[in-house]
């Protein structure tokens, strides 16, 4: 999770702690929930466009960074990840 903060904030500096633990709260109940960063976006792409003047394209790429660093952490602290061979 201390990644897509990262993203969140190096992203948008602007962001209060609020909205900033609002996010986490979203992407922390929800990381067994998001199947693609599309899940991600419709979670929390209204409110980051919101913080800056950002286009919907550069909402979705930030979106689908979160997906994939939720997305390994989730694995490895699961073992969900398979072997490659």
């Amino acid at each position: 999770m201390a990644a897509c903060m990262k993203i969140i904030t190096e992203t948008f500096p602007e962001i209060d702690t609020e909205l900033l633990q609002y996010v986490e709260g979203v992407l922390e109940g929800g990381i067994e929930d998001f199947e693609t960063a599309d899940d991600i976006y419709e979670a929390i792409g209204a409110v980051l466009s919101e913080l800056d003047s950002k286009d919907e394209d550069e909402i979705v790429k930030i979106c689908q960074q979160l997906f994939d660093n939720l997305n390994l952490g989730f694995n490895a602290r699961n073992h969900f990840v398979k072997s490659l061979p």
